[in-house]
């Protein structure tokens, strides 16, 4: 029962759709680090940004549930001689980068939650 009204709360569900959105975006990161040396190959992002200011901009938590990131194609990287434009480096550092929100991501949930438990507890 407790646990509802930790989930419930809107600063614990923006942060939990953050974590989603950053899982997404690394599935993407990984999936343009195994094309690397697919000829052709297009890198890819996650797109997510505009939806998500809204969301925050309204009342409701369903706002939350309404965003669904956007895979995007990145056409404004210059490719190489085969046509992909994924470069390594750029793409680990992203990994690293997101990989490091993530984590911040969690340990901002688990905190919460802490918090949330402990006001609740004390309130019984």
């Amino acid at each position: 029962m407790q646990d509802a009204i930790v989930i419930g709360d809107r600063q614990s569900q923006l942060i939990a759709k953050m974590m989603e959105l950053s899982q997404r975006r690394q599935q993407v990161i990984s999936h343009n680090l195994a094309n690397a040396n697919t000829p052709g190959y297009t890198r890819q992002d996650v797109n997510f940004g505009t939806q998500l200011q809204q969301a925050l901009r309204a009342e409701s938590t369903t706002d939350f549930d309404a965003i669904r990131p956007q895979v995007v194609e990145d056409h404004e990287s210059p490719a190489r001689i085969d046509g992909n434009n994924v470069e390594v480096p750029s793409e680990m550092g992203e990994m690293m980068q997101n990989g490091l929100t993530y984590q911040l991501l969690v340990k901002a949930f688990n905190t919460r939650t802490s918090i949330l438990r402990m006001a609740m507890q004390g309130a019984n």
